[in-house]
């Protein structure tokens, strides 16, 4: 069920998020939601916190403080809401289908119900992102990515029908066979499912490679890409946060293109070197990435 809550103050319809530009940028406070006994919600003109996608909720929400006063107010996590211009209700876990033009979106901050004593409508604070939990975030998605089209590359062969291709040319494994992707600090772990859907679709598993050789096969095409340097862009980097958002990066001559709304490196030559271990068990292909950095 949609879950209301009373608003104390005002939500600006228009939050400028910053997610991809900023790691710290002073707000003022336009709303405060009482959540329980032990958590609030706190909404700011405009944030550097990436909050965790309702819609696709690979990638954990940023970590931080607000700084006011000497005061630093831990940010426990953060995630999306739904409100209309001129109510006093905001709404969370709205279904896809109730979501329309006439609703704007924007960042809750979630706090300790105690950090209120420091915390007032119209405050000026200082939002403050954890730039290693970020940077590390953003290494393994920008991984994730990197290594959905080396797999879809290796397992080209394993089609026997034509289906949707990615834009290298390839069979898209990665979009069609996905079931989840967790994104962590630590690593980025990839499932997919190998059933009957996939099966009647043209794709044979017993022409699957050795998870060995696809571990070799897609961390030598990663070490090669990543010889060069090559730009990563997030558009539009700022505005709206229910815009939606494309994530961009040329390799080999290519211009990748695909829609995503998480944090990303700047360039490839962040990544550092990346490692993949690959396990194939009961019709699920899983995939653990780590990216050690530079």
């Amino acid at each position: 069920m949609v879950q209301n809550h009373v608003l104390l103050g005002r939500v600006s319809p228009y939050v400028a998020f910053q997610a991809y530009e900023e790691w710290s940028q002073p707000a003022s406070i336009t709303g405060i939601v009482r959540l329980s006994d032990e958590f609030a919600c706190v909404f700011l003109e405009i944030t550097p916190f990436y909050p965790v996608d309702d819609k696709w909720p690979d990638q954990p929400s940023d970590k931080g403080t607000f700084i006011l006063d000497g005061h630093a107010v831990e940010i426990i996590g953060c995630f999306r809401a739904w409100f209309q211009e001129n109510q006093d209700r905001i709404f969370f876990d709205v279904k896809k289908e109730s979501i329309s033009a006439k609703y704007d979106c924007t960042v809750a901050h979630i706090v300790s119900i105690k950090s209120l004593e420091f915390l007032s409508i119209g405050a000026r604070v200082w939002p403050k992102v954890d730039a290693g939990y970020r940077r590390a975030m953003s290494r393994h998605h920008t991984a994730s990515h990197l290594f959905s089209l080396a797999l879809n590359q290796i397992l080209h062969h394993v089609w026997d029908k034509d289906v949707s291709r990615d834009q290298r040319g390839y069979a898209d494994f990665d979009r069609i066979a996905i079931e989840s992707s967790k994104i962590s600090e630590h690593c980025s772990i990839e499932t997919y499912r190998i059933g009957k859907s996939l099966r009647k679709k043209g794709f044979k598993p017993t022409r699957l490679p050795l998870t060995s050789t696809m571990e070799t096969d897609i961390c030598n095409i990663l070490d090669e890409w990543l010889l060069d340097r090559h730009a990563i862009t997030v558009t539009p980097s700022r505005g709206p946060l229910s815009e939606k958002r494309v994530w961009s990066c040329s390799l080999g001559g290519t211009s990748i293109t695909m829609p995503c709304g998480g944090t990303h490196l700047t360039n490839t030559a962040e990544l550092g070197r990346v490692s993949c271990g690959i396990q194939y068990k009961d019709e699920t292909l899983k995939c653990i990435l780590r990216s050690v950095g530079v």
